[in-house]
């Protein structure tokens, strides 16, 4: 059972493969959003330095549609968002930008900075036994930051992680609430880098 649960844990679009996204409508279906408070709990340390931004729509590059599996008694299901991902990343994303102050143009070519967000990795597993469980996810999102005048780019790549070995149910919905901080987590470390200021104070 170790072995099956390491294996398992690896998951997401290596594991299902092709074949899921052919059956996306079956397993479960989870609400995935960012908190309700997010924008306003946003540290804001990503400074635009008087440039102004035009976010392109997050681009999911997950082999899978697949967010998670939930494990029961030997039993897999998988469980998809209702929600498209990259949709709920690039109203995120869009926020956190006008929270922190940072510009945005009215159109593409008018902007200093074109950010490109990539989702590449979002994917969870719950196994619930007979009497203890363990539930853990990951996230990776990949940012590059374009200066289309200068022929110029800057990438920077921020993961998450979360892991609970108590409360865990079989129940889709306690997932749900996991994988709902994870993506608060990965939208609001954007923000909370300082790593990019650099480069955007050269463009």
């Amino acid at each position: 059972m170790k072995k099956r649960w390491r294996g398992f844990c690896l998951l997401s679009g290596a594991f299902f493969g092709a074949s899921l996204w052919a059956a996306s409508d079956m397993g479960q279906r989870l609400d995935l959003q960012v908190a309700s408070d997010f924008a306003g709990q946003l540290q804001c340390n990503l400074s635009g330095h008087s440039r102004t931004f035009w976010i392109d729509p997050v681009e999911d590059k997950r082999s899978s549609p697949v967010v998670a599996v939930l494990l029961h008694n030997d039993q897999e299901t998988p469980v998809y968002s209702e929600k498209p991902l990259e949709v709920v990343l690039t109203k995120a994303l869009k926020e956190g930008f006008e929270k922190c102050g940072l510009k945005t143009a009215t159109h593409r070519q008018a902007a200093d900075i074109w950010v490109l967000p990539r989702l590449e990795k979002f994917s969870g597993a719950s196994k619930k036994g007979w009497i203890k469980g363990e539930a853990k996810s990951e996230a990776t999102l990949t940012l590059q930051f374009v200066a289309h005048k200068k022929g110029t780019d800057f990438s920077e790549t921020v993961s998450v992680g979360e892991e609970q070995k108590k409360g865990i149910s079989k129940n889709p919905k306690k997932l749900e609430k996991m994988l709902n901080v994870l993506l608060t987590r990965l939208a609001s470390q954007v923000f909370e880098s300082s790593t990019p200021n650099t480069w955007l104070a050269e463009q």
